[in-house]
């Protein structure tokens, strides 16, 4: 980026500071407050299907998902401007409370934003929590070729309530644990210290472990950071890379 280009953000980011529009968007990082926009439930204009087990929702289609914040000041400029991520977002946190999600500005992070050759956006999010990754937890919102939030879709769990999320067990004895349960030659190849959504939606403080024997294939294995107990493992295919 030149310094021309930079100066031009700076200078919108100051405009938007001067005109006092709530939810600019800050250069630093710090959380973007949208307010409290006054919106009905996904359901009374869009097709919702929601997961029968966390009561999250995993789709949601209409012509124009925004159209009840198209009136909201900032939503509009956004759309003027073709800001589809913060669009998403800002769509996000007034459906908050449809959504199960507490804070999903923090909650859900920006993973990529992919055009097709028809003009449709896909912008995906990954869920976290307290700046822990949420295993297996996604939130992709399209953006159609007018421009406007049509599809959202995917799998993702309500907001953790995690009292404490310092794991009782130690990334070293976590290994310890995985590799005396393993065939001799089985290494464990990353570990990282996640949370961990259930099928019915119970929240762990967990390891995500991957595992493997040389080239051959190996697994992932999802242990409790509390207890040591293993709440999941799946195969997985390792190349050695």
């Amino acid at each position: 980026m030149n310094f021309h280009s930079v100066s031009k953000h700076a200078f919108t980011a100051c405009l938007f500071i001067a005109l006092g529009i709530p939810g600019c968007i800050a250069t630093d990082g710090t959380p973007v407050d949208f307010g409290n926009p006054s919106v009905s439930n996904l359901d009374e204009f869009a097709e919702v299907r929601r997961d029968p087990q966390r009561d999250t929702v995993i789709f949601a289609k209409s012509s124009n998902l925004g159209q009840e914040l198209e009136s909201e000041k900032l939503y509009a400029e956004l759309l003027g401007r073709s800001a589809y991520r913060d669009l998403a977002k800002y769509f996000l946190h007034a459906y908050r409370d449809d959504l199960r999600l507490v804070d999903p500005n923090s909650e859900m992070v920006l993973s990529d934003i992919k055009t097709d050759s028809l003009g449709y956006r896909q912008i995906r999010f990954n869920q976290i929590y307290r700046n822990l990754p949420v295993v297996d937890c996604q939130l992709i919102i399209q953006v159609n070729p007018a421009g406007q939030l049509h599809l959202l879709q995917g799998r993702y769990t309500r907001t953790p309530d995690l009292d404490d999320i310092s794991p009782a067990i130690s990334e070293d004895e976590v290994t310890r644990i995985v590799t005396s349960r393993l065939d001799d030659g089985t290494k464990v190849d990353s570990l990282q210290l996640v949370v961990f959504p259930n099928e019915s939606g119970r929240t762990f403080l967990a390891y995500d472990i991957q595992v493997n024997r040389g080239n051959l294939d190996g697994s992932r294995i999802i242990l409790d950071a509390n207890t040591g107990q293993e709440l999941r493992k799946t195969p997985t295919s390792y190349t050695g890379n």
